[in-house]
């Protein structure tokens, strides 16, 4: 009577086990590259990255071979060691011959001039190229405030070597023609970061910089960690949802352009007159997204104002649709719309 029914499972057995072995990429990066080589690698960076993660056997041994195919670096097609685009990505002499989108394009737009460079090569490279760009072409002075003498940026270094840094790991890479802008002008620094996050994040996770830690790119994610590059335990947002109370500039404003993900850092706060929303309540938005639900109180303490300041700002904010209003009375609360 069962005969039919077994033939069925054993079957739908045989399916589960081919599907199983069959290799499920996350991106069309972690595959195999044709004409790319071993020759193409930088030698002298892959035997850092080995250091770096305690393999003291030599680059070209069986062992560090294995460690590289375990890693996604490289892969054994029928017993042929070849890299893989990752590999190649991270750890080419010259990356952009196979991918040319994997560079960043940056410009700087002051005093009516216009300057352009691009940085390019392995992506372990890249951000130090452009974070000393970044800083080089941003006003700066020094502070006596502290016993010790400290240069000030007019933008908080740390918070956009997290930004870039994060446009490198988490972007696109299948992305044909794609790069990463990055541009300075009078007003703000915009960085463009190709593709959507991956799925489920939501692009209001990126907004209110409450993204849990989830990217299409871990491999590169955990090479850029073992170079001290990068935290693997986020998407690194912790010193930018800090930067209106730590140094009173505004969080950067995420937007998408069709292709990329754009992140607008201001400056400082300005009247918004599209939205009516003055300097003061620019704030209190900021606020809103980087606490989702408070009480009127937390708002107040937040920001620093009289409780009636916090009061009006609040009401402003639930007329604009900004936030909703939870509960009543003493329970009241808002929440981040």
């Amino acid at each position: 009577m069962n005969e039919e029914f077994l033939e069925q499972a054993k079957e739908r057995a045989r399916v589960a086990k081919e599907e199983k072995e069959e290799k499920y990429y996350l991106t069309s990066i972690e595959e195999a590259v044709s004409d790319v080589y071993l020759s193409d690698m930088d030698e002298d960076l892959l035997k850092k990255f080995l250091q770096h993660c305690n393999i003291s056997d030599d680059l070209h041994s069986s062992s560090a071979i294995n460690a590289f195919v375990q890693l996604g670096i490289f892969a054994d097609i029928d017993g042929k060691i070849t890299p893989t685009g990752i590999g190649d990505l991270l750890f080419g002499k010259n990356p952009q011959l196979k991918f040319p989108n994997a560079l960043i394009r940056a410009t700087i737009i002051r005093d009516g001039k216009e300057v352009v460079e691009t940085f390019e090569g392995a992506l372990v490279k890249q951000p130090e190229q452009i974070e000393k760009w970044i800083e080089d072409n941003l006003d700066s002075w020094i502070s006596r405030k502290k016993a010790k003498r400290e240069k000030i940026c007019e933008y908080p270094m740390e918070a956009i070597r997290e930004i870039v840094t994060n446009a490198i790991l988490h972007r696109d890479y299948a992305i044909e023609g794609a790069p990463i802008y990055v541009e300075i002008n009078d007003e703000a620094i915009v960085v463009k970061s190709p593709g959507l996050p991956v799925r489920p994040l939501t692009l209001e996770q990126i907004e209110t910089f409450s993204a849990p830690s989830l990217s299409r790119n871990p491999k590169i994610i955990y090479v850029f960690d073992k170079f001290d590059l990068a935290e693997q335990r986020g998407l690194g947002f912790k010193t930018v949802r800090s930067l209106p109370k730590e140094h009173n500039i505004p969080l950067p404003k995420v937007t998408f352009d069709g292709i990329n993900i754009v992140m607008t850092m201001p400056f400082e706060y300005r009247q918004d007159t599209r939205n009516d929303i003055d300097a003061a309540l620019e704030r209190g938005v900021d606020f809103a997204k980087t606490h989702q639900l408070f009480s009127k109180k937390e708002y107040a303490v937040g920001l620093s104002i009289a409780e009636r300041t916090a009061e009006r700002q609040l009401q402003q904010m639930t007329g604009l649709g900004i936030v909703v209003k939870e509960g009543s009375g003493p329970n009241t609360k808002y929440r981040y719309k």
